[in-house]
């Protein structure tokens, strides 16, 4: 994220970090700066704030799927890891 940022010129200073999707937009519309998310993250963003695609490099995001030993042989938790996989390898 910060090597696209250095692509377009400027380096963001950092003031406020915070770990949900929410607050990171509420600081944003009260003024407070910009925030990096996921496009899963502005599916519905705050009167006035609008969503810019970061590119030159584009951030790559890696999910991990992990499941506890005493639940692996579950087939609900099977299927729903196999929905997770068929999701992941149909998305962009």
């Amino acid at each position: 994220m910060l090597d696209a940022c250095a692509s377009r010129g400027f380096a963001p200073p950092f003031h406020v970090e915070t770990r949900d999707y929410a607050s990171a937009l509420a600081f944003v519309a009260a003024g407070a700066g910009i925030t990096v998310l996921p496009r899963l993250g502005v599916q519905s963003l705050p009167a006035g704030l609008r969503a810019l695609r970061v590119v030159d490099p584009e951030p790559i995001r890696h999910v991990r799927l992990r499941v506890r030993r005493a639940v692996r042989d579950n087939s609900a938790v099977q299927r729903t890891a196999e929905l997770i996989r068929e999701h992941a390898a149909t998305s962009p």
